[in-house]
C-alpha cells in the first residue's frame, strides 16, 4: 500500500494522521482496523516524509482527487498520470509518493 493509499484508507475510517517529531499520530472515531494501522506502520516513511512537506495533506486529499478526476476524464489521461499530475498541480513532487 502507498503513502497515498494509506490516506485514503484513513480517510475513509473517518481517521486523521499527524507528525509529531518523529512520530506519526492517527486519531479516529473507533479503533481502526488492524490491516490499516499495519499499512500506516510499513508506509512510516513515506507518510513523514509527506507531512514533512505537507502538514494539511490530508486537507489537500479532495482537492487532488478532483483535480485527478477532471485530468482523467477531461485530458483522457490513464488514472495513474492523471494521479500524478494533479498530484504536481497540489503537492508538488510526485516522486515522494509515486514511485
Amino acid at each position: 500500500m502507498s503513502a497515498l493509499a494509506v490516506l485514503r484508507a484513513l480517510r475513509s475510517e473517518g481517521g486523521t494522521v499527524s507528525l509529531d517529531g518523529g512520530n506519526l499520530r492517527l486519531r479516529a472515531p473507533a479503533p481502526l482496523p488492524p490491516a490499516l494501522v499495519s499499512a500506516v506502520r510499513a508506509e512510516k516513511p513515506g507518510l513523514i516524509r509527506l507531512l514533512s512537506g505537507h502538514a494539511d495533506a490530508l486537507d489537500r486529499l479532495d482537492d487532488f482527487e478532483e483535480r485527478a478526476a477532471i485530468l482523467e476524464f477531461g485530458g483522457h489521461l490513464s488514472r495513474s498520470e492523471a494521479e500524478r499530475k494533479a498530484w504536481d498541480d497540489i503537492f508538488g513532487n510526485s516522486h515522494d509518493v509515486f514511485p
